[in-house]
């Protein structure tokens, strides 16, 4: 069957005898097109997946930090830091607490004291926590900018009524 030219082929696209003004151009912007989003994925999924099980991988609390930490200062008797293996838990008194997941630890050795940073998650965002720690048979800590000394709550021993 021949068809002439501008007479409309099945699916409704002309066909014509002349070649067309761009050469191919739409065909090869197509290609074009469609590789560059494969290739893109080929990237971006990998890359996308390092980087969220980097977000969520959870920091490791140092053994001396681990526990619950109190102290008698005014105003902050009912208050505690716990931390655990992998979360902080903010006490505001005895009966509540967040728990914040851990996302960074940091230290820097001093003399007589090692510094810490530990970045938890917070609602919205990552949160520092920055405290000295000092070591003694009884260890006490002392946050960035307070003069309050927190010290850790020595662990139960079973034992019973």
């Amino acid at each position: 069957m021949e068809r002439r030219q501008g007479e409309r082929r099945a699916g409704g696209r002309r066909q014509t005898d002349r070649p067309s003004a761009s050469g191919g151009g739409a065909s090869r912007r197509r290609r074009v097109t469609t590789l560059a989003v494969v290739v893109g994925l080929l990237v971006a999924v990998p890359l996308w997946s390092g980087l969220s099980r980097a977000l969520s991988r959870r920091a490791v609390v140092p053994p001396e930090l681990i526990g619950v930490w109190t102290t008698t200062a005014p105003g902050y008797t009912d208050r505690a830091l716990e931390f655990t293996r992998s979360s902080v838990l903010l006490h505001t008194d005895q009966y509540h607490f967040k728990v914040h997941p851990i996302r960074r630890v940091t230290r820097k050795r001093h003399g007589l004291y090692t510094a810490f940073r530990v970045e938890y998650q917070d609602i919205d965002a990552v949160t520092p926590l920055v405290f000295r720690f000092f070591p003694s048979a009884r260890p006490l800590i002392r946050l960035e900018h307070s003069l309050i000394v927190w010290r850790r709550v020595p662990p139960r021993t079973g034992g019973g009524k």
